[in-house]
């Protein structure tokens, strides 16, 4: 492939079949195919259909997505909406923000955020 972001023209669609044997993971085509062009999502769709044949091999599989990001904004309005519900729960008030503070700490350490 030549990276060009030009179209290639070949012989129309096929299917592919995915799965597993004997320890393999399999593509299998209706005929030979020497080279295949496919859609972001046609694509994710194939490689899921890979992995999942991958742990049916016995493969220990594991994707992690980049970590989202939280804004400073919405980690104070968290910390709001905590000091709100422990100033109306609690009887010593004066020490809720600190508490509001470690509750959202705790809150994204367990979303890993």
């Amino acid at each position: 492939m030549n990276g060009s972001h030009t179209p290639l023209i070949g012989e129309g669609t096929t299917q592919v079949a995915v799965g597993d044997r004997e320890g393999q993971v399999v593509l299998q085509y209706p005929r030979p195919v020497q080279w295949a062009a496919l859609d972001p999502q046609t694509a994710v769709q194939i490689a899921k259909a890979m992995i999942d044949a991958a742990v049916n091999c016995g493969m220990n599989v594991e994707i992690r997505a980049p970590k989202p990001e939280i804004s400073e904004g919405l980690r104070l309005r968290m910390e709001a909406r905590c000091l709100m519900i422990l100033n109306n729960k609690r009887e010593h008030p004066e020490k809720n923000p600190i508490l509001a503070k470690r509750l959202v700490d705790t809150i994204l350490n367990l979303l890993e955020l």
